[in-house]
């Protein structure tokens, strides 16, 4: 069985979905469904919950979402890119005769805060 940490952490909190058919029930902080965890599952979850007309609430301690959107996955990949296509380039003759430098991973970085 799992335990709760014992450090302290960032307090959860309810949030009332921003469905458009949001009751009053909401404004009391009553919900049809409380889902527990915003990760990729969880939004999910509460997306569709929301959009079937359910008064929903997340509780969340980290990241909404997950860590994929943040750090993980996505980042990654935008980092890896232009590696990738450099590589697919200079395997072309003809193209590779072009490409005349290699990646500045200043430039590479700069793309992830564009």
């Amino acid at each position: 069985m799992d335990t709760l940490p014992t450090s302290p952490s960032p307090s959860p909190s309810l949030t009332p979905s921003p469905s458009p058919s949001t009751s009053s029930s909401t404004a009391t902080g009553e919900f049809d469904v409380i889902v527990i965890g915003a990760g990729p599952a969880g939004e999910i979850c509460a997306g569709r919950l929301s959009q079937a007309g359910l008064a929903v609430a997340i509780v969340e301690r980290d990241l909404v979402g997950g860590e994929c959107s943040f750090y993980a996955c996505m980042p990654s990949k935008a980092l890896l890119r232009p590696a990738e296509l450099l590589a697919e380039v200079a395997r072309v003759p003809g193209a590779r005769e072009t490409v005349c430098r290699e990646l500045e991973p200043a430039d590479v970085l700069a793309r992830l805060t564009m």
